[in-house]
């Protein structure tokens, strides 16, 4: 069944005001400029250890712990 069949198949069982603005929406869509839409990017899978170097600590103070044992 096409996408056209289907959209029919559905508009047979609105009433009739709502099918009234299924129309107005399809004859809205139709005078829209067609838009191609690209394949999104595949996702680059993670690698671990990628962030090695990238994060300086500047004190080795345990006391800033303290501050997340609620949530350890």
């Amino acid at each position: 069944m096409s996408i056209a069949e289907l959209i029919y198949q559905h508009s047979l069982n609105l009433p009739e005001h709502a099918a009234k603005q299924a129309l107005a929406f399809i004859q809205f869509l139709e005078q829209q400029p067609q838009i191609e839409i690209d394949e999104p990017e595949p996702v680059k899978k993670r690698q671990a250890g990628s962030a090695i170097g990238q994060l300086v600590i500047l004190q080795n103070d345990d006391q800033y712990l303290n501050d997340f044992k609620d949530y350890m």
